[in-house]
């Protein structure tokens, strides 16, 4: 039997509306010396990215793998609308001065850039934390030892 003890932890959820989705946590990655700014979504299980900025990175000279999928659908967390994904693609993916690989699908209903997913946060050692109202995010590249790369912090209302 376990005794019932009182903890001093707390523990904040971030809920983000459709219309306060600017608020995601965002991490900047470069690809192709582009600056882009990507959420991060535990809620994703994938990695995506908008298929029009794919295709104007390809114009630019963007040189990667890119395969068809087959009974990939992307259902929204918004409005249940669900959109048929066609095609992945491997990236060359710059953290700050680091390179790394990543699947993304391409979807071209995507309302962001790009959206690293669990497959990202898991394969990178991601650590998500939050003290005093603000979230912090740690990824880290195993190779490269026990320091992060890169932290995304975010605050938190508390409304």
């Amino acid at each position: 039997m376990v005794d019932n003890a009182v903890t001093d932890d707390i523990n904040y959820t971030l809920y983000i509306s459709e219309n306060r989705r600017h608020e995601f946590p965002k991490l900047l990655i470069k690809i192709l010396d582009q600056d882009i700014f990507a959420l991060i979504d535990t809620g994703c299980e994938f990695s995506f990215m908008n298929e029009h900025l794919y295709k104007r990175l390809r114009h630019e000279g963007l040189k990667c793998l890119e395969l068809p999928t087959q009974y990939v659908n992307l259902l929204s967390g918004f409005n249940k609308k669900s959109n048929r994904i066609k095609k992945q693609a491997m990236l060359d993916v710059n953290i700050g001065e680091f390179k790394i690989n990543q699947i993304v699908l391409l979807s071209p209903q995507l309302l962001t850039d790009a959206i690293l997913g669990l497959d990202f946060l898991v394969d990178y050692y991601a650590v998500i934390t939050s003290q005093s109202g603000v979230l912090f995010i740690f990824v880290y590249l195993l190779q490269l030892g026990c320091y992060p790369v890169a932290v995304v912090i975010l605050h938190v209302n508390k409304t």
